[in-house]
C-alpha cells in the first residue's frame, strides 16, 4: 500500500534563520513566560476556563474554554487572532475514512482548546487588551 508523507529537509536559509533565533532564545523565552504568567494571573479561579499546564517554552498558550467557538468568534470581531492547534488526528481529512476507536476524553477536551496569542513581540498593551476582551466575553 502507498502512504503519504512529506520531506522535511531544512534549507541553508532556514538554518541561518534558526541560528539567529537561537541567539535570541533566552530573551524570547523570558517574554513568553511573562505572557503566560499574566494570562494565568488574570484567569485563575475563573469557572469558565481550565488553565494549561506550565510550559517552559510557551510555544502555545492553550487553555480549555467553555463556549470556545463563540469566544473565538468574539475575539476575532475584536481583532484578536486565536487558533485551534490540537485537533485529533482522527478528525484530519486523511484519517476521516479510517476505522476509529472511541476517544471520549479526546473528543470532549479538544473542543474546548483555544490558543491565545503568545508571540514575543506582543506588547503589554495588546496583552492587556486580549485579557480584557476574554474577561468581557464571560461577564
Amino acid at each position: 500500500t502507498q502512504s503519504q508523507g512529506i520531506k522535511g529537509y531544512m534549507t541553508d536559509v532556514q538554518a541561518i534563520i534558526g541560528l539567529g533565533q537561537l541567539r535570541r532564545l533566552p530573551e524570547m523565552l523570558t517574554r513568553r513566560r511573562l505572557i503566560q504568567k499574566k494570562y494565568n494571573e488574570a484567569f485563575k479561579d475563573k469557572p469558565w476556563i481550565k488553565l494549561p499546564m506550565f510550559s517552559e517554552t510557551v510555544q502555545y498558550y492553550t487553555p480549555q474554554f467553555e463556549r470556545r467557538d463563540k469566544l473565538s468568534d468574539y475575539l476575532a470581531e475584536k481583532g484578536i487572532t486565536t487558533s485551534v492547534h490540537f485537533k485529533p488526528l482522527s478528525e484530519m481529512t486523511y484519517w476521516k475514512k479510517a476505522v476509529k476507536n472511541p476517544l471520549p476524553i479526546t473528543n470532549r477536551v479538544w473542543k474546548k482548546l483555544l490558543s491565545l496569542p503568545v508571540f514575543n513581540s506582543l506588547s503589554n498593551i495588546d496583552l492587556q487588551y486580549i485579557i480584557n476582551q476574554v474577561l468581557n466575553f464571560y461577564e
